[in-house]
């Protein structure tokens, strides 16, 4: 191949090599339209550069498409099947402005528990008595409205809790002093949940037949 002619000390052209051009010619040989015993003609030389172009946008698709199947475009699961990165896969959860939310299932009374705890329900007590669910609770709240906010994120804990198929027949809360004195109580039916999860009835609804169970010590 290339170099330098050890007997003359001159660089050695590589149109001067036999093998480069035997390799050359064998590979113009293999392109469709192109003939190697017509040397560097216009048409091998246009036939050619349409080939490295084309072979470029190959390269170029495989690239993009590597990236996207392994970047931010798709992310493929456990199952083979590909899904849009970000894209929402849960759409049976409740949210608390009314349709759905990004928020994880909530299934059990661990689960509930968990999800009042995250909101800044301080859970004093949480269990399954038959068919009903009963919850002590410390209230955080010194205004109405404070207060209101504590009831509405209870009863829309519970209403995931019920949507999610949970039985019970209703979620009896007491609420009480940091000192452990009950302050008061309301109860919500699991049927009022079930219908507001349902959209069935809009949260102001909802929110006004909890609120109507509303009893002080």
């Amino acid at each position: 191949m290339g170099g330098t002619d050890k007997n003359q000390g001159e660089p050695v052209s590589p149109e001067s090599d036999p093998l480069i051009n035997e390799r050359v010619d064998s590979y113009l040989d293999r392109l469709p339209g192109v003939d190697s015993n017509k040397g560097w003609t216009v048409s091998n030389t246009l036939l050619l550069l349409i080939y490295s172009f084309i072979l470029l946008g190959v390269l170029g698709n495989a690239v993009e498409s590597f990236e996207d199947s392994n970047g931010t475009g798709e992310v493929e699961t456990e199952n083979g099947e590909e899904i849009a990165a970000g894209a929402d896969q849960e759409e049976d959860e409740i949210d608390p402005e009314g349709g759905e939310d990004t928020t994880d299932d909530v299934e059990s009374l661990d689960d509930f528990e968990e999800e009042l705890q995250l909101s800044g329900i301080e859970v004093e007590y949480l269990n399954l008595v038959g068919e009903q669910v009963h919850l002590d609770y410390q209230t955080q709240a010194t205004t109405e409205q404070e207060e209101s906010e504590e009831v509405r994120t209870i009863a829309l804990a519970y209403a995931e809790l019920v949507y999610s198929g949970y039985e019970s027949e209703l979620l009896d809360v007491i609420f009480m002093d940091q000192h452990g004195t009950d302050l008061g109580g309301f109860f919500i039916v699991s049927e009022w949940a079930q219908e507001y999860a349902n959209d069935e009835i809009s949260e102001e609804e909802y929110m006004s037949q909890v609120i109507d169970t509303f009893g002080y010590e």
